[in-house]
């Protein structure tokens, strides 16, 4: 079992998603798009793996086929078997891993899931109760939905500050670009007037 920087995508991810079913993981889903980016220094593709309890994976791999970051329900987590996943050895040790976190993870992410359906049902308001009840019930539920909003509109804006940031890093490179042109035509010009 190997897993390639070349197809890193719903195919190629499809031996990491049966090695995960061997140690009673799962996979529901899996979305990735098998375009590689930069992060930190190095070219990185990212798969999201989602599993029937509903937790998500994040895992990204560097082109060496290292594993970069390992992210569990958007919360980034170390996996020490890190080192060369295309080796089946290795990818196996990182895979029994990051089963384990999942395996561990799952009470805590289900009573989560459990409380916000709660809280989601008892935002709507009942037909027995009173107008001012379900007047209450109502505001409180607008106040979460807000605070949702709000959540969404924060990572929203980080993300654009990130594009941003890209866009003047890309501006900035093509200035440099200009320069180092400019200068080889100015060199250029010289060289042709030193051998005339």
């Amino acid at each position: 079992m190997k897993i390639g920087f070349v197809n890193f995508n719903e195919r190629g991810l499809k031996p990491l998603a049966d090695e995960l079913k061997k140690h009673g993981q799962v996979v529901a889903d899996i979305k990735a798009s098998n375009i590689p980016k930069r992060e930190d220094g190095f070219q990185v593709k990212s798969a999201m793996l989602t599993f029937e309890s509903g937790q998500k994976i994040e895992i990204k791999i560097k082109a060496n086929g290292s594993i970069f970051q390992v992210r569990l329900n958007g919360k980034v987590i170390p996996v020490k078997n890190s080192e060369d996943i295309g080796e089946s050895s290795n990818l196996k040790k990182a895979v029994k891993e990051i089963a384990g976190r999942l395996k561990q993870n799952e009470p805590a992410y289900l009573k989560q899931q459990a409380r916000r359906l709660k809280k989601v049902k008892t935002a709507s308001p009942k037909a027995s109760t009173s107008v001012a009840k379900q007047i209450s019930e109502a505001k409180e539920a607008l106040e979460t939905l807000q605070e949702n909003g709000k959540a969404l509109d924060d990572d929203l804006a980080s993300a654009k500050g990130n594009v941003e940031a890209k866009r003047s890093e890309l501006e900035s490179i093509r200035g440099e670009l200009q320069q180092e042109t400019q200068r080889g035509e100015t060199l250029r010009a010289e060289l042709e007037s030193l051998a005339a």
